[in-house]
């Protein structure tokens, strides 16, 4: 996509005056250091332009020398998370972030300040004259005090590389003048901790991140999402958390508590009962009107925080997730039920249209029959977008041929987008699939301990759960047959489908009478909504909803 302008982009940056780089820096072209004539060459910076970025051979040179703090500057945490997944990092390093994820819901300033605190910890001595510049500091006289040979020490145990986030200090008092032996005054630190017991449940959380994950060093503050956790990932980490502890949480408890402190706190706390609701906040936003969400299949809404992401941080997304998903209340085996226990939801958050619905997969169906049901009130849909949604109703029911064809045909999916990224992007979409089929394997296995009896079901609570809901779905979607939809449907689609399917339409068109939009992304099936390819998803459904406000004047309409 570069090439054509590469010759232009030359002649440009051979007419800029150059200097030699006056620090040292890695070049991600050579994956070692600069040197001063590749620095001055305007053909060294076009194969930065286009070449692979090596980034693990820049981290391997780093490596070579000990003591070495990273610090990411920017927001968010993909560079540090690529750091602690590097073979080569050891326990001692110091992996630190610059400026909070934007779902991270901190404070900006407490945030710098605690990496200041670290850094300054690690040995770093931060320009604290540059960082208070723009303030003016006065000396506050403070009273004297008796000489009550009291003396205040700092406990702790001997420190053991520690890099987590939360490092406090710990006073202890000696009456006595025999504990004013030199033998006190060493200064250690140790971890703040609620508790024991919340110091137990960190490392089984940690332990189990690990186990999942396959990331050797976790932090207390690590975010779940930010170290590479999806959906199907957290079905095995609620039923982990539900074998080894006995609690059992919805896996909508990770957008309440994501990280490692704040799920142990939750823990931890036995009177804490996870509230149920069916309309989860996915991303808070002023700027925009609200995007609702309808779960697929596997009936939880994590498969939507990418996309949230990418849509930037002023849009309002919320997800509507399966009943049952909390293990108490059974769940919806009709559309039609979803339906009318998800319009009452949204209009809590909206009371008027116009609406912006979508779903992905058999989340589109519920949409559409949400749309339908808002048309017949007299309000107004401004988009209905359907993600690689089908008319159930409408594919024929395979043979054992097309069955195994529909398999072949899956595998060669994957093998395109594979074949679509870059070699770091191919590496990461790898991992990707191996934990997917991984999580895949585990709720299938649920479903196959469901028929073995209730003790397996209670060994396997959350991938038999799953398993079930899974089902439920899937059999509501081919029983519904939607009926003529009075506005217009938004479709997106990937650039090849299944076979089995024989509509390229999927099964749509004649039911949209206000016409039927085709957006074609270039991925192929499951993967519009996986990184990378979720960036470009969401720029395209990004323009959909600004074309919709504009055309119905949504903003306006609070």
């Amino acid at each position: 996509m570069m090439d054509p302008i590469l010759q232009e982009f030359t002649e440009c940056v051979n007419g800029v005056r150059r200097h030699p780089p006056q620090i040292r820096f890695l070049s991600n072209v050579t994956g070692t250091w600069i040197t001063p004539d590749e620095a001055l060459s305007p053909t060294y910076w076009a194969k930065h332009l286009r070449q692979t970025v090596r980034f693990s051979q820049c981290l391997i040179e780093m490596l070579k020398e000990k003591n070495r703090v990273f610090l990411e500057v920017g927001a968010g945490k993909t560079l540090t998370t690529l750091v602690k997944q590097h073979t080569g990092t050891g326990m001692e390093r110091v992996v630190l972030s610059s400026l909070r994820h934007p779902n991270e819901k901190h404070s900006d300033v407490g945030f710098i300040l605690k990496t200041l605190g670290q850094l300054w910890l690690a040995g770093v001595q931060p320009d604290w004259g540059s960082f208070y510049k723009d303030e003016k500091r006065f000396r506050i006289p403070l009273p004297t005090y008796p000489f009550e040979r009291n003396r205040y020490w700092i406990k702790g145990k001997k420190p053991e590389a520690k890099t987590g986030p939360d490092i406090a200090i710990e006073i202890e008092k000696y009456d006595s003048p025999a504990d004013m032996s030199p033998a006190f005054e060493s200064t250690e630190f140790t971890e703040q901790r609620d508790d024991a017991g919340a110091d137990r449940n960190e490392q089984l959380v940690a332990k189990i991140f690990q186990e999942i994950l396959g990331i050797k060093k976790i932090d207390r503050q690590d975010d779940f999402f930010s170290l590479g956790g999806n959906s199907l990932a957290a079905v095995d980490l609620f039923s982990k958390i539900e074998q080894t502890t006995g609690r059992k949480l919805p896996l909508a408890t990770l957008y309440e508590a994501s990280t490692v402190k704040q799920l142990a706190k939750i823990i931890s706390n036995h009177n804490w009962k996870a509230p149920w609701a069916t309309l989860i906040e996915i991303q808070p936003g002023n700027a925009s009107p609200p995007l609702f969400l309808v779960h697929g299949a596997g009936g939880n809404v994590l498969l939507y925080r990418e996309l949230a992401r990418h849509l930037g941080p002023d849009q309002p997304v919320y997800g509507l997730q399966s009943k049952g998903l909390d293990g108490e209340n059974s769940y919806h085996t009709e559309i039609e039920e979803m339906a009318n226990e998800y319009l009452p939801e949204i209009k809590k958050i909206q009371p008027k249209g116009p609406y912006l619905l979508g779903g992905y997969c058999m989340g589109g169906t519920v949409a559409m029959e949400m749309a339908q049901r808002l048309f017949e009130l007299g309000d107004q849909v401004a988009m209905l977008a359907l993600f690689e949604t089908y008319n159930f109703s409408q594919i024929k029911k395979r043979t054992i041929i097309e069955q195994i064809f529909y398999y072949f045909q899956k595998a060669d999916f994957h093998w395109r987008n594979f074949m679509l990224l870059d070699n770091k992007g191919r590496w990461k979409f790898i991992n990707e699939k191996i934990k997917v089929a991984n999580d895949r394997r585990k709720v299938w296995l649920g479903a196959l301990t469901s028929k073995l009896g209730r003790h397996f079901e209670k060994m396997n609570g959350h991938a038999t759960l799953s398993a079930a809901i899974w089902k439920a779905n899937d059999q509501a979607a081919l029983n519904y047959i939607p009926q003529v939809y009075p506005g217009r449907i938004t479709q997106f689609l990937p650039i090849k489908d299944y076979k089995h399917h024989y509509d390229p339409q999927l099964g749509w068109e004649d039911l949209a009478s206000g016409g039927l939009e085709k957006i074609t992304l270039p991925v192929y099936p499951a993967g519009m909504l996986v990184d990378p390819f979720v960036s470009l998803t969401a720029n395209k459904l990004k323009s959909c909803i600004e074309k919709a406000c504009k055309d119905t004047d949504l903003h306006s309409n609070p």
